[in-house]
């Protein structure tokens, strides 16, 4: 008597090449759609967390005001605003900043480091730690590198302007100008201009930071929300 088996040859057989091409098309579809996706979600993270590093950053800064009464700036820097009654905006190195001061100067007082200005502890006697950054070996890389500047997830340095003619005002070296942040007679992203003079736009706060975003890229002849400007993430942007 003849049985039949589950295992018959001719019941089972392999993919065909048509159809292995078919199934790998669809896989590359679907990863070609997935993989901008994934992109745009480990950008929001960098965003976000770059939000936080600016809101502590700013934060330590007050808190080290309150202890001191002074910010936590070099004594040059200093007597320079002074002297000028002005502001002072530790920029990127560019020539779209007062000079080339970083903020590393900002970043040793805050995290009590023995490096300039706070060489011997002298800006900061108490010894407190205002702000806590991951540390890095890389200079070009996110947190605070060898230089001691902070730098932000794409590799450039928070901008940090403060009110060193104490005025409970900031007007920072970039969003000052007319051109960035001037809407018609109003200020873009919450700005003022109580003196109504050109490049006179502030913020009502003591300290302005600021990131250059995702582009890592800024502009002093750019409207705040447009081109290079526009992704740049903002401590004053409600």
């Amino acid at each position: 008597m003849k049985t039949s088996s589950c295992f018959s040859p001719g019941r089972h057989r392999g993919f065909t090449l048509v159809e292995l091409l078919v199934v790998i098309g669809v896989i590359a579809i679907l990863a070609a759609m997935l993989l901008p996706a994934l992109g745009r979600a480990k950008e929001r993270v960098r965003i976000s967390a770059t939000k936080a590093e600016i809101a502590k950053l700013q934060t330590s800064i007050k808190n080290y005001f309150a202890d001191y009464n002074k910010f936590p700036t070099s004594t040059e820097v200093q007597n320079a605003a002074v002297a000028a009654q002005s502001d002072y905006t530790y920029g990127d190195g560019s020539g779209m900043f007062p000079d080339s001061r970083q903020n590393a100067e900002v970043m040793a007082i805050l995290m009590n480091l023995d490096a300039p200005p706070n060489a011997g502890r002298v800006k900061n006697p108490q010894g407190t730690i205002y702000l806590s950054a991951q540390r890095t070996s890389d200079a070009t890389a996110e947190g605070v590198g060898p230089d001691n500047v902070f730098r932000d997830p794409w590799g450039q340095p928070f901008i940090i302007t403060m009110d060193l003619n104490y005025d409970e005002k900031c007007w920072d070296a970039v969003y000052q100008k007319s051109i960035v942040s001037q809407s018609g007679s109003v200020g873009l992203n919450g700005l003022i201009n109580p003196e109504g003079q050109v490049d006179r736009w502030a913020v009502n706060d003591t300290v302005m930071v600021w990131s250059k975003g995702p582009d890592g890229r800024a502009a002093n002849n750019v409207r705040a929300n447009d081109g290079v400007n526009r992704d740049n993430i903002l401590s004053w942007k409600p």
